[in-house]
């Protein structure tokens, strides 16, 4: 069944200029395996059938939870299974008349053909909202208003099986996976094709299927916020969460479409109709009411529209005084193009502009405001006749959110990789530092008679564990490790902290602080927190060098989230209320191109020699670490302020510090099974162990290390095992270990806590320690788990 038509669609926008002509298409002979893995392999929602006159029938995702109940013989003919007959179109057909169709019959995708019935592609109604800009349809519009309050979730545990009868059950496009009542995963109705080509076993749980983690946006958020971020993100479902994680709604495309697009769409269509019946009465009365319709069209349009002549602006819609700043019309008309746009930088198509050569269409430019701030807008050019002499429509979309959410996001995709590969640097560099520092332990030792040899080994010793420190804060940046946290009290704590930096703080520097009255409580890592300040203060001392009169300003006060910083952070899930600590200097400051990338690790504009390119590096995985936010706010010449914001709770007593343990502690004999793939780490784990009086087996993965403690299960009385292994790993060995017989653990890890002390969502079954361990602290952990004492680590 084709839908033709036409006429003078919105903004005269035609299906031919948008449809998707990258379709998946099949014969009606086609077996349905191989249908749905040609949908599988093109990522696609949708398989268009064409026969020898056109297309005949079509097949959706969301039909394939029917075959999958129905065990359809997969190689019988697409034919049997697909839905028929198919509404298309032509390409000459409006926009408004595409989403006419689909609003009547129910439907999201048309298979668009030319004359002569031969399929040219697909449009979808997620082209057509973007085509007619829906973020700025709904720029006033709320998530809740258009959000489905109904989430459908399923365990984590679920089998396949199970899902696909709630796909078929409730005709939805997303399933949430839970754990805990949490959020993990989504699976949506784009993998389904790709599950079942793949042949996914039918006890398979959701958890191996699911897209993890799901991307969640604020309840308070705007709907265009949420459009923004789909765009950004190139996804097509978002969860719906409050600020404790806790699912609210969900929102997809379809919500766009339909509870907004449908309002707006269908009052368009029906005044464009009435204008095609009018003109069809009516010829030269008829004119004023055509040209009427379309001057209230444009005038309440949701872009910037202009018109200008010879570089003169002749006429401005409503949208367009907003966007300038304008409260009176006549102040607009009249100025010349240039003056308005101030677009210097773009002079090559300005030249286009100005002499009504060429169209251009949906251009990304940089722009100035009256007030110098910068913004960004997409910018569409039409050349028309205006009182018999050639013009040019122009129409604006400010586009500034949208980019700077884009770029949070890549910038945030970024971090995340450097940190993968600096946890993976880390790795293979405790492993060497643990080989070190144990032989160093063994050479010292045995030097007690030589002094000085002993001396000069406790210097290298040192370095060790200072580079083991340095391995620790690229930890910190990627996040891979666990901190150890208690309510810090962050009034006193704040104070304390200047008064031991101001001894590194050149006397001419005047160090100003403003601390709240308040009683304000973090939940925090006291050695973190020190070490972020003392970073911030120490890049604020040294970029006052040149400065003639230098200030530093530390300020700590409570900060409760307001609309800005909702709208800035609406991609975090925000605490309801935050400690704000910010550090000022009125220094050298930071160079705009630099202010993305001083988070980096190794990235610095010190001299060689005078910076690691850590520091700030550290400072940003802490406070990711403490569920916190870190802003910048920098220019040169007039100094920057770090702004950090750590979740506020409320007033608790601190807890007490742990003592600090130095002494090796001896053992007495004891059988031990030492298991580590590496064999220096483990050669020189075991000569340290054995030193201190102990009995020592080794293995060299987690299958040798059953087989021994299974040859010696009376002797044995403590495993030490390294986390990752080949063959078999520490976690899974001990575990079954601990079923033949109840036995301490202690893992040993080159990687950060965060990635090792977790299998399958719980602890693992023994104490976990970061290599290199000093020798002292191991004899400690040794003698505690044999004595029944668990450590608080």
């Amino acid at each position: 069944m084709r839908m033709g038509g036409g006429g003078a669609g919105m903004l005269e926008n035609r299906v031919g200029h948008i449809f998707n002509r990258h379709v998946v298409r099949v014969t009606p002979d086609t077996p349905v395996a191989e249908a749905i893995r040609a949908m599988a392999d093109m990522q696609s929602t949708s398989i268009v059938i064409c026969g020898a006159r056109g297309p005949v029938g079509i097949l959706t995702a969301r039909d394939l939870p029917r075959l999958y109940e129905h065990h359809t013989d997969r190689s019988a003919p697409i034919q049997q299974v697909m839905t028929s007959p198919v509404t298309t179109c032509l390409q000459d057909i409006s926009l408004l008349d595409a989403l006419d169709i689909m609003l009547d019959k129910g439907i999201r995708h048309i298979p668009v053909v030319n004359s002569r019935d031969e399929l040219e592609g697909m449009i979808s109604e997620s082209d057509i909202m973007d085509s007619l800009g829906s973020a700025d349809l709904m720029h006033s519009q709320t998530i809740i208003q258009i959000m489905k309050s109904e989430v459908i979730t399923i365990s984590s545990q679920a089998s396949f099986d199970e899902v696909m009868e709630i796909f078929l059950a409730e005709r939805i496009g997303s399933l949430i996976v839970t754990r805990d009542s949490l959020p993990v995963g989504i699976i949506t109705e784009r993998d389904l094709p790709r599950l079942i080509s793949s042949q996914t076993e039918s006890s398979t749980t959701a958890e191996k299927i699911m897209t993890a983690p799901v991307i969640t946006i604020s309840v308070h958020a705007t709907a265009q916020d949420a459009l923004l971020k789909m765009h950004a993100t190139h996804i097509h479902h978002l969860l719906v969460t409050d600020t404790a994680n806790r699912i609210k709604g969900i929102i997809t495309r379809s919500c766009f479409f339909h509870d907004l697009g449908r309002y707006l769409i269908r009052k368009l269509v029906m005044a464009e109709r009435q204008v095609r019946v009018l003109s069809q009465l009516q010829q030269e009365q008829q004119l004023p009411a055509i040209e009427n319709f379309y001057l209230q069209a444009t005038e309440n349009a949701p872009y910037a529209m202009l018109v200008y002549k010879l570089g003169t602006i002749i006429y401005a819609n409503k949208a367009a005084m907003q966007m300038f700043a304008y409260k009176r019309r006549c102040d607009l008309i009249g100025r010349l193009i240039t003056d308005v746009l101030r677009i210097d930088a773009f002079s090559s198509e300005l030249d286009k502009l100005l002499t009504h050569e060429n169209d251009i269409s949906n251009e990304i430019i940089r722009l100035a405001k009256d007030d110098g701030s910068a913004w960004i807008a997409e910018i569409s050019s039409a050349v028309i006749v205006y009182e018999g002499e050639p013009a040019t429509l122009l129409t604006l979309k400010d586009i500034t959110e949208q980019k700077a959410l884009e770029d949070r996001l890549n910038h945030a995709q970024k971090m995340e990789a450097i940190g993968t590969l600096a946890g993976g640097i880390a790795h293979d560099f405790n492993n060497m530092l643990a080989g070190i520092t144990g032989n160093i332990f063994l050479l010292k030792r045995q030097a007690d008679d030589h002094p000085g040899m002993r001396k000069k080994f406790s210097d290298i010793e040192n370095l060790c564990f200072k580079a083991a420190e340095l391995v620790a804060q690229m930890l910190t940046f990627s996040r891979k490790t666990e901190i150890d946290t208690k309510p810090i009290a962050m009034v006193p704590f704040v104070k304390e902290t200047l008064k031991l930096a101001r001894v590194a703080i050149p006397e001419n520097i005047h160090l100003q602080s403003v601390v709240s009255p308040e009683q304000l409580t973090v939940r925090g890592n006291t050695t973190q927190l020190h070490q972020v300040m003392i970073n911030l203060l120490n890049n604020a001392r040294d970029a006052l060098a040149a400065t003639p009169h230098p200030l530093i300003r530390v300020e700590l006060q409570p900060f409760t989230p307001d609309e800005r910083f909702q709208r800035k952070f609406n991609h975090m899930n925000l605490a309801p209320a935050y400690v704000h600590l910010s550090i000022t200097d009125n220094g050298s400051g930071i160079a705009a191109a630099d202010l993305n990338k001083i988070f980096e690790p190794f990235f610095t504009t010190k001299s060689e020699g005078k910076g690691t390119g850590l520091g700030l590096a550290m400072v940003y995985g802490a406070i990711q670490s403490h569920q916190g936010l870190i802003d910048v706010e920098s220019s040169q010449d007039t100094g920057s302020t770090f702004h950090i914001y750590l979740p506020q709770l409320q007033a608790t007593a601190s807890e007490p510090m742990l003592a600090d343990h130095s002494q090796i502690v001896e053992g007495h004999g004891e059988w031990i099974l030492l298991v580590d793939d590496d064999s220096r780490v483990l050669g020189a784990t075991r000569d340290v162990i054995e030193s201190m009086g102990y009995h020592v087996i080794t293995a060299e993965n987690g299958e040798m290390a059953i087989a021994r403690f299974i040859a010696h299960i009376d002797q044995i009385r403590l495993i030490i095992s390294d986390v990752v292994m080949p063959v078999m790993g520490g976690i899974e060995s001990v575990t079954q270990i601990q079923k033949i017989k109840p036995v301490p653990a202690l893992f040993t890890t080159g990687y950060g806590l965060n990635q090792s002390c977790m299998h399958d969502g719980s602890l693992l079954p023994g104490e976990v320690i970061t290599k290199p361990v000093h020798p002292s602290t191991l004899s400690q952990h040794i003698r505690e788990l044999l004595d029944g004492i668990r450590l608080s680590l």
